[in-house]
């Protein structure tokens, strides 16, 4: 379908130096990461989520800035007909195609491209994300704090997308607004379940931030929900962008993405400038599961080295902060709801009581293996490999599945076998004790309430 819209926002009224200045920077090398973004966009709620597939069958499109009555508009040709209704375009989307506009072709001029800020220190990185969310019109000063930030996945389980929907419910009921990636899976959930939670406590102006970068939105449009959408120059800014805008971060299973979010957020608050910062950081789920025991070895072979190299001593702390974790608070908890009797059965106390032994002998047996010998870095992949493998076995074994498993998941399982055993033979030999365990914020990690406040 071809098209001509007019814009919305920020672009509606322009002088004669942006619109010759808009028009320039739309060709060029830049011209063609536009198109893409804006056929990502183009393309938000469609079935297929192939990108090679969508350039395929979308190869005539064409997108070019005209002169408009007022400023400028965007002309399309051979646009997807599924981004709209009855010939008109969906509003979503066409706010989303000039946001596209604003931020990939404005700010590259505005910003990448002069020498306004130094993008070589932290402090011009830092003003040069402050001046993007301004004139996006992200920042909302004299708000109440109540953006959070989820992080997470764009191909995790149904049970996981399930649950990031339950989370982001209970968030809309208690009026906080979101901010993810923009993508589907745990990005999409929060936003999801966060509308029902808004439309039940009937709140008119949710916000649903969705911040990406141009490789990113090439590849993946924005999910429908996102009614604000900002398109940081890499990820790096990106990054530094959801920690300004952030009340709360709340992190889901997700992958290398997300694991380098963790990273770059726990290098800032590891940072003592930050020590008073109030950010809450919140790991649910699966997420929190696997971030906690893999920490676990680590933490073991310090307590271990400054409690003198005892077997035992590590054992007592573990235990201790076993009781406070999951005696004290859950006690606590249950007394408040009053639900803290009724519904006690021998069965279930006993099968429960088996769950917390073999914890605390799994906790004895890696203080064992980090004691006589054995490192972190080599002991918990042996640990954690060989526990799946007994896992999925006892529960085939308990259920009598074995007409249930593929072949490929028993190729998965040894896989995960030869894997531990490739750690145990290739293990790193020789290595000297450090003095200093002790993680260390990075030098140049800046301080949360510097200039984007």
């Amino acid at each position: 379908m071809d098209v001509t819209i007019a814009p919305e926002g920020v672009l509606k009224v322009l002088s004669r130096a942006e619109v010759n200045q808009l028009r320039g920077a739309g060709g060029g090398r830049l011209y063609e990461t536009w198109r893409q973004c804006s056929l990502a966009v183009l393309n938000s709620g469609a079935q297929s989520d192939d990108v090679r597939e969508i350039l395929r069958r979308n190869q005539d499109f064409q997108i070019s800035i005209i002169r408009h009555v007022g400023g400028i508009a965007l002309e399309l040709k051979n646009a997807p007909d599924h981004a709209f209704v009855d010939g008109q375009m969906i509003r979503g989307i066409r706010e989303h195609l000039f946001a596209v506009l604003r931020d990939l072709l404005y700010v590259h001029g505005d910003v990448l491209s002069s020498n306004r800020f130094d993008l070589t220190t932290s402090a011009g990185i830092t003003d040069a994300v402050f001046h993007i969310l301004r004139n996006a019109r992200a920042l909302t000063p004299e708000a109440d704090p109540r953006l959070v930030v989820c992080w997470g996945g764009h191909a995790v389980s149904r049970e996981e997308y399930d649950y990031s929907k339950v989370v982001g419910y209970e968030l809309g009921l208690r009026g906080m607004d979101i901010c993810t990636g923009c993508g589907a899976g745990a990005m999409k959930g929060p936003m999801k379940g966060a509308t029902v939670g808004h439309a039940k406590q009937r709140v008119r102006n949710a916000r649903y931030l969705g911040l990406t970068e141009p490789t990113i939105i090439a590849a993946e449009a924005p999910n429908p929900i996102v009614n604000e959408l900002v398109i940081l120059p890499d990820m790096e800014k990106r990054l530094e962008a959801f920690v300004r805008l952030a009340h709360a971060i709340v992190v889901f299973p997700g992958g290398v993405g997300t694991a380098e979010e963790i990273l770059y957020l726990l290098g800032i608050l590891l940072n003592e400038k930050n020590q008073d910062v109030p950010l809450p950081l919140i790991f649910t789920g699966i997420a929190m599961a696997m971030s906690c025991w893999g920490l676990y070895g680590i933490f073991t072979h310090w307590g271990q080295h400054d409690l003198g190299g005892g077997r035992l001593k590590p054992l007592i702390c573990v235990g201790f902060a076993y009781f406070l974790i999951a005696i004290v608070v859950p006690v606590v908890f249950l007394a408040s709801q009053g639900a803290l009797g009724g519904d006690w059965s021998f069965d279930g106390i006993v099968w429960s009581s088996a769950a917390g032994a073999a914890g605390a002998f799994g906790a004895l047996g890696t203080i064992l293996a980090l004691s006589s010998g054995g490192k972190p870095i080599y002991v918990m992949p042996l640990i954690f490999g060989g526990a799946p493998v007994v896992n999925t076995l006892t529960g085939i074994l308990v259920k009598n599945a074995w007409s249930e498993i593929s072949p490929w998941f028993l190729a998965g399982l040894i896989l995960v076998a030869i894997g531990a055993v490739m750690v145990l033979i290739f293990q790193p030999r020789g290595a000297k004790p450090h003095g200093g365990h002790k993680p260390t914020a990075p030098a140049d990690a800046a301080p949360v309430g510097e200039a984007a406040k």
